[in-house]
């Protein structure tokens, strides 16, 4: 018995049942419906959560009212609908006590709410993580990373605030200006260009924790700083796209004010709807061994298969992850047995290449590759009540019990399919002992 030599876990094939996962996954959850959801309750609670920040900006922080400003209409859509100087002048002008500014704070602090109740429930529905948290924790959560998110962006504009600051006093402009090369990139990229990146910044930032705080099963921060970047670079290509072709302009004419809000709700639909497809590679990503595992089990026999069911098993038949990542890839010899009634279970095995034989009471039954055999043995945990060898060289993945038996309890469809083959088993076996 020898060990298959290790291949590359990223691969065309593994590519592709990574992206039909995801796709499966997202119509399934709803992600749309989700995405309707957290738009609607974003436009609700965007005017209480643009407040929040003036207000911390300017009476916590210090913020002049002038930099408030042009840094709130960096968003171009927010003058559109907001008087954004009639806001930060009432902020600037209030003059109410501590008592009065707490519970204000608090009403606001509550109407935002509903935006990130919202985003949290659509994260949980991909993570299944509903039933994992009480009521309660989920609540605290909800109003703790709601409070974080609104004070990172603050604080990410205050610190953006102080180095332009820092960079327009005469003493480092004229540093600057004494080095051609250096006043280029000064001049060029980081004064006039980098405030209108500068948005694109705050989404990562919101986003990528989002992403590492909300699921609450822990993703790799690798895997959640690359997902909140390819949403923000694919969100900013699309509105660049979007606006290229559709030219308010004309719009206008026949439209009025309606086709600004027509557009911006097209941005904020199609920006809800990434953020939800990235959250679900994250999932996918996370659990790609379990999600593979169950495709694989439930592989229908190819003569039982359609056109569509066809596709789907040349796409998952071949599991490049599994034998890139599984020390248990082992290659088998012609008649070589594998085990024995007696043995131990140690695990359910899949079979990548070649003929299995497995001999119970006298009968045989001859296996191929697509095919699982050792799963109720996993599941009932008895010694092997069969005897199971290769009919020709053969390739076959070892499932450890654990792996296999956390696939089924996250997998419904592979669960029943369990209980089937074990009520057939016992039947099996109540016929030979009569």
């Amino acid at each position: 018995m020898a060990k298959a030599k290790r291949r590359s876990m990223i691969t065309p094939v593994t590519f592709s049942q990574t992206i039909f996962l995801n796709i499966k996954f997202f119509l399934q959850n709803r992600l749309l419906s989700y995405a309707c959801a957290c738009s609607f309750n974003f436009l609700f609670s965007f005017i209480p959560v643009s407040m929040m920040i003036t207000v911390i900006l300017i009476r916590i922080l210090h913020t002049t009212p002038e930099v408030a400003a042009s840094l709130i209409n960096m968003f171009p859509e927010i003058p559109e609908y907001i008087d954004t100087n009639s806001i930060i002048e009432n902020v600037q002008a209030t003059q109410h006590g501590l008592i009065v500014e707490v519970i204000l704070g608090i009403f606001v602090f509550w109407m935002a709410r509903r935006f990130f109740a919202t985003t949290f429930d659509s994260l949980q529905n991909i993570f299944h993580t509903h039933t994992k948290r009480k009521a309660v924790m989920n609540q605290i959560l909800t109003l703790a990373v709601e409070v974080l998110l609104i004070f990172i962006v603050a604080m990410m504009i205050f610190i953006y605030v102080s180095m332009r600051a820092i960079l327009d006093t005469p003493f480092i402009t004229n540093m600057f200006k004494g080095i051609p090369q250096i006043s280029f990139i000064f001049n060029g990229v980081i004064v006039s260009n980098f405030i209108e990146y500068f948005p694109n910044l705050l989404i990562f930032i919101a986003l990528l924790t989002l992403y590492k705080l909300v699921p609450g099963t822990t993703p790799q921060t690798k895997i959640c700083v690359i997902a909140a970047l390819a949403c923000t670079i694919t969100f900013f290509t699309f509105r660049v796209l979007l606006h290229s072709f559709l030219n308010t302009s004309n719009y206008n004419m026949v439209y009025g004010v309606l086709s600004q809000i027509i557009i911006t709700l097209m941005d904020i639909q199609f920006f809800f709807t990434f953020f939800l497809f990235f959250a679900q590679t994250i999932y996918v990503y996370q659990f790609f061994n379990e999600h593979l595992l169950a495709e694989l089990y439930l592989l229908p026999k190819k003569q039982k298969v359609g056109l569509l069911s066809r596709t789907k098993m040349k796409l998952f038949i071949r599991p490049d992850y599994l034998i890139a990542i599984d020390a248990n890839v082992m290659d088998l010899k012609k008649d070589e047995i594998l085990y024995k009634p007696g043995d131990e279970t140690e695990g359910a095995y899949y079979i990548v290449s070649g003929r299995i034989s497995e001999e119970r009471n006298g009968e045989a039954e001859i296996m191929e590759q697509g095919d699982f055999f050792g799963d109720i043995g996993c599941i009932i945990k008895k010694p092997r009540n069969s005897t199971v060898k290769a009919t020709e060289n053969s390739r076959i993945i070892k499932i450890k019990a654990d792996d296999f038996v956390r696939m089924a309890k996250k997998n419904s469809k592979a669960m029943r399919k369990i209980i089937s083959k074990i009520s057939s088993n016992f039947s099996f076996m109540d016929e030979h002992e009569d």
